[in-house]
C-alpha cells in the first residue's frame, strides 16, 4: 500500500512539474499500439443489497460489539 500510495504521489508531482515547465508530450513512438476504445463491462446491479446489507449489519453486531 505504502509503495502505490508512494508512486501515485510521484506520479502527480511529476505531472505538475512538467505543467509548470510547459513541458511538451513526448513524441508518439510508431511500435506502441495504444487502444482508442476500452472496452469495459456493463455494472450488474445487485437486487439483494438490502438483504446483503442486513446480514452483514447481524455479522458485525454478533462479533464486534
Amino acid at each position: 500500500m505504502n509503495t502505490t500510495l508512494a508512486t501515485i504521489v510521484a506520479c502527480a508531482v511529476l505531472h505538475n512539474i512538467a505543467i509548470f515547465t510547459n513541458d511538451n508530450e513526448p513524441p508518439r513512438d510508431p511500435d506502441v499500439e495504444v487502444p482508442q476504445e476500452l472496452e469495459i463491462e456493463p455494472v450488474h446491479r445487485n437486487n439483494n443489497i438490502n438483504e446483503n446489507t442486513a446480514a452483514r449489519t447481524a455479522l458485525i453486531r454478533t462479533h464486534f460489539h
